[in-house]
């Protein structure tokens, strides 16, 4: 049979055992103790005397006991979280049942014994069946949760839901109310704002998607604030859409009306918009109507008339900073004031008096653009043959005044 080896060294409640064919381990009390073997089986043994239970907990391995360590330990996690507390509960009270036993008993008391054990098997029983109860309520929790969910993203899916689409959402969340995840209400909001950016991609939106935006906001229990805040986004997004070219046609004007009809935006929330809109409007009978010549204290040459007549800030691009970046010498630019003075746009010039007269005559200006800045006004830029750098003009209404220009110019 030749030479074999068996050591036990305890450490409090736990216990190694070393022998020839590895390593196992155990943790208990006398009559209780849960271990792996030294082929990495997992047991529980119970009972002193002739009275005894023993169960195996795992069919091991042919490694040592930190391989069974492993495998224990990746059964349990992809076991369930509940099946997990049910198994480490019983085990905390089994062992707290054992302990509590041997300090209780003497060899010279069995009675004292066994009353106490009887005592301590109901208070497990009561223990256990609390925790199994829990398990079930937890489990019902996360079920009525998941119908919720899976609810609620059938509903926002869904192009055409109905009334009982968004009901039934409200009674799976009236169940599971107190257990719905924080982060669920920012997934809605950013749902419902997406469903309403999908029905502005054509600047339209028709009664049925707005229908499916009431359903989704009903069904999801949205705030009030959020619909709104999503709403005007909405608008936000067509009118951005509608005058990106700056430009705002008789149809285009009707539809941005409907979409504020549609989302019901107030004026207060958007009068930077209406202004430009406004803006645009005239600009727009500027470019339809014919030219109407108006009065000017301005001295203008024979044959020349005045058709438009504004306030104007003459800017200038100046180097601001300068930084060299990867080897490369970088320059940032801004514009700044010159003067400011009044702007005649005639028949045959632009004419702008301030500290002193400059006359641009219409046939020599190459190119002109509007571009929004940040400081609210709009930079006019006119590109003028025999000149360098660009004429920059700041004006109250610079649409306006560029669709003069443009009507003149046309004319020349």
């Amino acid at each position: 049979m030749g030479w074999s080896l068996r050591k036990s060294f305890k450490l409090g409640l736990g216990r190694i055992n070393v022998s020839s064919r590895g390593i196992g381990y155990s943790v208990g009390v006398r009559g209780l103790r849960v271990g792996a073997n030294s082929r990495g089986r997992a047991y529980l043994r119970a009972g002193r005397g002739p009275l005894r239970y023993e169960k195996s907990l795992g069919e091991g391995n042919k490694g040592n006991a930190a391989s069974a360590a492993t495998e224990v330990g990746s059964r349990l996690s992809s076991s369930s979280a509940s099946g997990c507390l049910i198994l480490s509960g019983t085990l905390t009270i089994l062992l707290i049942v054992a302990r509590v036993v041997q300090a209780m008993a003497t060899p010279e008391n069995t009675t004292r014994q066994w009353i106490a054990l009887g005592i301590l098997a109901i208070l497990t029983g009561l223990a256990l069946w609390w925790i199994i109860r829990a398990n079930r309520q937890a489990r019902t929790r996360r079920e009525s949760v998941a119908a919720y969910r899976e609810a609620a993203s059938a509903l926002i899916d869904n192009r055409s839901p109905v009334e009982r689409d968004a009901r039934n959402v409200l009674a799976l969340r009236a169940a599971a109310l107190s257990w719905i995840p924080e982060t669920t209400a920012d997934e809605f909001e950013a749902a419902y704002s997406g469903a309403v950016a999908d029905s502005v991609a054509d600047q339209e939106v028709t009664p049925d998607e707005m229908r499916r935006l009431g359903l989704m906001a009903k069904g999801l229990s949205l705030p009030v604030d959020v619909v709104k805040r999503a709403n005007l986004n909405g608008f936000l997004q067509g009118f951005s859409a509608l005058v990106a070219d700056h430009k705002l046609t008789t149809d285009e004007e009707g539809k941005l009306t409907r979409l504020r009809e549609v989302f019901k935006v107030p004026d207060s929330a958007i009068q930077t918009q209406l202004a430009k809109v406004d803006q645009l409007r005239r600009a727009r009978q500027v470019s339809e109507s014919p030219l109407v010549a108006i009065d000017t204290t301005a001295k203008v040459r024979k044959g020349e008339e005045s058709y438009h007549t504004t306030e104007v800030r003459e800017m200038k691009e100046r180097v601001a900073r300068t930084w060299v970046e990867d080897g490369e010498r970088r320059t940032e630019r801004q514009l700044q004031d010159v003067r400011s003075g009044t702007l005649y746009v005639t028949n045959q010039r632009l004419l702008l008096v301030a500290n002193g007269t400059t006359n641009i005559k219409l046939d020599s200006i190459l190119s002109l653009s509007v571009d929004l800045q940040t400081y609210g006004d709009g930079v006019l830029s006119l590109i003028v043959d025999g000149r360098k750098s660009p004429y920059y003009f700041v004006f109250p209404e610079p649409y306006v005044t560029l669709a003069f220009i443009e009507k003149v110019m046309s004319r020349v």
